[in-house]
């Protein structure tokens, strides 16, 4: 039982999400490491988080339950600085998720030769959320541009 408050836009409030939802042996196995691995991550008083090829595999994996907790941190933490400067790197790896998740949508999908109105509506999603994200590096690069002379 995991019993310590965590702030809903941390690694550690997605890893504790992950182990409720999955369970801290099903996650280790996932990424090949040990539960008490995701038991770190899950501690607020702990520095230790995924990197972003861990957190991936473990949203696909909660995504059997109807959630992708790390997805979900990243959507609070962006929706938490749209109009303030942002830096353009964090940007990018949010797009490099979800070309991630792209990819691994359409090949769901293409198993069985067809693209339904269920998946093709998953994979407009996915491909809107790249291109506002890759609209608001764009726009956060045009801030830091100065004029040559």
């Amino acid at each position: 039982m995991l019993h310590k408050e965590r702030d809903p836009s941390t690694h550690a409030w997605a890893a504790a999400r992950v182990i409720e939802l999955v369970g801290a042996t099903a996650a280790a196995e996932a990424i090949e490491r040990s539960a008490s691995l995701i038991y770190h991550w899950a501690d607020p008083d702990n520095p230790a988080q995924p990197v972003l090829w861990q957190a991936q595999v473990l949203d696909r994996l909660c995504a059997e339950h109807g959630e992708t907790p790390f997805r979900s941190v990243w959507d609070r933490r962006n929706s938490a600085i749209k109009g303030k400067g942002v830096c353009p790197l964090e940007l990018a790896i949010q797009v490099d998720q979800d070309a991630t998740d792209l990819v691994a949508s359409v090949h769901e999908a293409l198993k069985d030769r067809k693209i339904d109105a269920h998946e093709r509506m998953e994979i407009g999603q996915i491909t809107a959320r790249a291109r506002a994200v890759l609209d608001a590096i764009d726009a956060e690069l045009r801030q830091h541009i100065t004029a040559v002379s």
